[in-house]
């Protein structure tokens, strides 16, 4: 063994001797010692849920065959059935392999052909066919359902529209009254003596003796009093209709002549009798309100005329008289010509009322008479009346 060798002189050499350590060494160390996390890898989580869902739907599609939707057969396409014709069993035979003849195509509901190719023998042994059982007797075809027999047209109750349950017939009757709102006519004169018509109680007292020389002041009023008519129409369209009638008008001309302290009234009463013709548009109608359009002409004979006359002195009457006067004749007939709306009101099933304004032109030069259709050619009234439909 050796002594004083230098390997033992090394621990003491190194004996207190210190180095420092790199800075970071400790954290570096502590670092690697800690234990580490393991990374999870997303993307296999990912693919292998894709593939999953991929591997269903495969599945789902290759195991479940949905089964066309049979639409129902209109029973107006229904045709008879085929009677099943049933197949021939023929019996088989033991044939060896090398003379089986080749494969023979069929063709559905046609008589087997037979096919031969290159390598099959030219001739293909007969087959007896065996007897074929009687044939099933054919069931009866499905037929559709009979249609039910179509009612008659004559017992089916057909709707009638509301506003025409009301009306039962075409014909119709109306009675209407005016003339209440005719405007009067009026005018004034000046003159000598009472009054141009004088009238006397007595033959000893007449107005020129009560007031002559004396000047006069006389107003005279024209008006129509009443007018009442019946009239019957024919609707011979869905709106059209025409008609005719009977009318009686009443008109009144009052003459008041003042002279001095005396006073004349003169009243006379015209009657006439008139034919109308119209025609009647019925042109909105809605529920029970109807308006319509009219349209026409009436000619008028005077029938008679009264004269009412008397004559004042203050608040005495001095004279007083009635006479009738005759009119008649050609030379006075009136002829004129009306236009007017109306308004009807359903108030039942037969009847309704009507309001009808209307303006009439009496045509001038007619008639030698002076009374309202002769002071006032142009006039406009108000009528109204009852409409009933008969049949």
């Amino acid at each position: 063994m050796r002594q004083n060798d230098w390997t033992d002189k090394l621990p003491g050499l190194m004996e207190g001797y210190e180095e420092a350590e790199p800075e970071g060494l400790w954290d570096a160390v502590q670092a690697g010692l800690a234990p580490r996390k393991r990374r999870v890898a997303v993307w296999w989580y990912v693919a292998g849920i894709g593939l999953t869902a991929a591997a269903a739907v495969l599945l789902a599609v290759l195991l479940w065959k949905p089964s066309p939707a049979v639409s129902p057969v209109p029973e107006d396409r229904l045709v008879e059935e085929v009677p099943v014709v049933p197949e021939i069993s023929v019996p088989e035979e033991v044939i060896p392999a090398d003379e089986l003849p080749a494969p023979v195509s069929r063709r559905p509901y046609a008589s087997p052909a037979v096919e031969t190719t290159e390598d099959a023998p030219e001739e293909v042994p007969e087959v007896a066919p065996a007897e074929a059982p009687a044939p099933e007797t054919p069931r009866e075809p499905k037929t559709a359902p009979s249609a039910p027999e179509p009612i008659p047209q004559e017992w089916i109750p057909t709707e009638v529209p509301a506003s025409n349950t009301r009306r039962s017939g075409r014909l119709q009757v109306s009675v209407r009254t005016g003339g209440l709102l005719a405007q009067a006519a009026t005018s004034s004169y000046q003159g000598v003596g009472l009054t141009p018509y004088p009238v006397t109680k007595s033959s000893d007292l007449t107005p020129e003796l009560v007031n002559r020389n004396r000047e006069s002041n006389t107003d005279v009023q024209h008006r129509m009093r009443l007018r009442v008519s019946a009239q019957i129409a024919y609707a011979f369209a869905p709106r059209w209709s025409a008609g005719t009638g009977l009318a009686y008008s009443s008109l009144q001309s009052t003459y008041t002549t003042s002279a001095g302290n005396s006073i004349s009234e003169e009243k006379t009463d015209y009657s006439y009798l008139g034919i109308p013709l119209f025609v009647q548009f019925k042109a909105v109608e809605y529920k029970r309100l109807s308006l319509y359009a009219t349209a026409g002409g009436m000619f008028e004979i005077p029938v008679g005329a009264v004269t009412h006359s008397k004559i004042y002195s203050g608040s005495n009457v001095l004279s007083e008289n009635v006479r009738n006067t005759d009119v008649r004749g050609v030379n006075n007939t009136v002829w004129s010509l009306n236009a007017g709306v109306g308004l009807q009101f359903e108030l039942f099933q037969h009847g309704a009322l009507f309001l009808q304004p209307e303006l009439s032109w009496h045509i001038p030069g007619q008639s030698s008479l002076e009374n309202f259709y002769t002071a006032r050619p142009l006039a406009f009234d108000v009528n109204f009346g009852l409409r009933i439909w008969l049949f």
